[in-house]
């Protein structure tokens, strides 16, 4: 999937504030919005990692999961092209709510 087709994805499934996209840890199932990981902006997180680490890993209180995609042997279902011909793996996005 190209970058634009990703970005249509998630405009069509949750509109076009970003940071209202979700998305579905492949390790742990845990469904987690950019939102979220705005509120640990002073630990060093980015926007962006919202679609390539699990939240579990920045939530003191749930700390079960610490998936990252550029892992060894990334589970990550979705691969973006970004750039020509680099490839990324990213978290699929979640079910958008009715």
């Amino acid at each position: 999937m190209t970058l634009i087709e990703w970005m249509q994805k998630g405009t069509r499934l949750f509109g076009q504030d970003r940071k209202k996209w979700k998305f579905t840890c492949p390790k742990c199932g845990r469904i987690q919005s950019t939102k979220e990981f705005l509120a640990h902006k002073g630990e060093g997180v980015k926007p962006d990692d919202t679609y390539l680490k699990c939240a579990s890993r920045f939530d003191a209180m749930d700390a079960r999961c610490i998936y990252a995609t550029e892992e060894i042997g990334s589970i990550s279902p979705v691969i973006v092209k970004v750039n020509g011909s680099r490839r990324i793996r990213v978290f699929d996005f979640a079910h958008a709510e009715n």
